[in-house]
């Protein structure tokens, strides 16, 4: 989240984290989307997709506290040093690291996939579509543990992948049909 190539306190630190917090939050419709065709079928697994759309939103949530918080310390920091004193406060709450920032985030990738892996097999998405978006998840996923130039590059080439498999359900939403498996 570099605004300018910027990890610093200030206006770009809080627009990036605004942007990403909203993001996130549309993230939430797009669950109750892929959760909705689910529940639609009559045969179509609705435990598993309430399960699976929860541990999403458990996702999506720990995503938008850690953003909360990153914005807090962002705006309240006069310089690094004093972010990095905020953000060690901030991690000495019990749960506020491991919920936040490690294992909650792995909720939403988690559910997405097992949401677009039971679309693609209840044939209410292609395989070409699902694939697309396990890709971007992937991508986005392992966005965290790469570095450098890399690092930058995942998070977009995930999103792009999630686009295309989101248009592709759009797509064919407004044509009346979700597509043959392929």
């Amino acid at each position: 989240m570099r605004l300018g190539a910027s990890h610093s306190t200030g206006v770009g630190w809080a627009l990036a984290h605004s942007v990403w917090l909203i993001s996130y939050a549309l993230f939430g419709i797009v669950v109750v989307e892929l959760y909705r065709r689910i529940r639609a079928q009559p045969s179509g697994g609705k435990v598993v997709a309430v399960l699976t759309a929860a541990v999403a939103m458990a996702g999506i949530s720990a995503i938008a506290g850690q953003m909360i918080v990153d914005l807090v310390v962002g705006l309240a920091a006069a310089d690094r040093t004093h972010m990095h004193e905020l953000f060690q406060r901030a991690f000495a709450v019990p749960g506020v690291q491991p919920v936040l920032y490690e294992v909650g985030p792995i909720f939403l990738i988690i559910g997405l996939a097992a949401l677009f892996t039971h679309l693609a097999v209840m044939r209410r998405v292609s395989v070409r579509t699902a694939a697309l978006a396990l890709i971007g998840i992937i991508l986005i996923g392992l966005e965290g543990a790469a570095e450098g130039v890399v690092r930058l590059l995942l998070m977009p080439a995930g999103a792009g992948c999630l686009a295309l498999a989101l248009n592709e359900i759009r797509r064919t939403s407004t044509h009346g049909h979700a597509g043959p498996a392929e």
